[in-house]
């Protein structure tokens, strides 16, 4: 869903999960590292930090936005099954590098909402970025960017896709957002115990 979240929300947003993912704050210890010498750096060692709080965190309105944009999606595919959020994973990427590799989201946590096709909700925030997915290594890529404010969901038979950020671009992030420069993620997801 394209510009699917309004600017001041966006900035609500931005704030919150900055907050939440500072050292001091949240309870996952945020998206960096801090070595003996004081020397700050991305907890995944790369060019990009990742951090998982439970919804419980956030205000409640975000499982409400999160629950409304499914449901417009869902409106749109009717495979696509129901969510029930419990947690969001919070990436924060630095501009002009790679984001996140190619993968699928086959956690041990993520294992039984894949199988059951359960959708992730994301919301993009900050600078504009290439999102690439593919259903097995050897298929085309296909590539969409992703703006500040844009929806992705991707779920039913779609959940278990090949994914990556292949690039994070700077200066575009819209004007009269405030934030370090860079694209924050934030995917809505339900944990599924088996």
């Amino acid at each position: 869903m394209k510009n699917a979240i309004p600017l001041e929300i966006q900035q609500h947003f931005v704030d919150v999960s900055t907050a939440l993912a500072t050292p001091t704050n949240g309870l996952s210890g945020g998206w960096y590292t801090v070595s003996k010498d004081g020397k700050q750096s991305f907890n995944t060692g790369l060019t990009w930090g990742a951090t998982t709080e439970t919804l419980s965190h956030f205000p409640q309105q975000y499982r409400a936005l999160c629950v409304s944009y499914l449901e417009k999606a869902r409106a749109a595919c009717s495979e696509l099954p129901e969510l029930d959020p419990n947690i969001v994973l919070m990436n924060f990427y630095t501009p002009d590098n790679p984001g996140i590799y190619w993968h699928r989201d086959n956690s041990t946590a993520d294992r039984f909402a894949v199988e059951r096709g359960i959708p992730v909700v994301s919301f993009s925030l900050g600078c504009s970025c290439d999102f690439a997915w593919k259903m097995e290594p050897t298929d085309p890529e296909n590539n969409v960017v992703l703006n500040s404010g844009d929806v992705l969901i991707f779920g039913g038979p779609m959940r278990s896709i090949l994914h990556s950020v292949p690039k994070v671009y700077s200066g575009t992030m819209p004007k009269g957002l405030k934030m370090a420069p860079g694209r924050i993620n934030l995917t809505f997801r339900q944990q599924c115990i088996n």
